[in-house]
């Protein structure tokens, strides 16, 4: 994603799949057991150059950092 320029912007549990590996996977040297992460719900996600700094708030409230809270509050 970062070689996209592309900030997901709600990273949480839910939005973190697990998947094992195919066969394929496994032949390409792929550690046995180890299942793939997949990133899914992208619908906060925007691009964002390197150069810049996102400053809208968004994402699920019940897993935002307390940093986050007290800075905005």
């Amino acid at each position: 994603m970062r070689h996209r320029n592309l900030v997901h912007r709600d990273i949480k549990p839910q939005n973190l799949l697990l998947k094992p590996a195919p066969p394929q996977e496994l032949a390409r040297g792929h550690p046995l057991g180890v299942p793939i992460l997949k990133v899914a719900d992208f619908g906060f996600a925007r691009s964002l150059p390197n150069a810049m700094m996102a400053e809208t708030l968004c994402g699920s409230p019940y897993v935002l950092s307390l940093v986050l809270v007290a800075i905005n509050s």
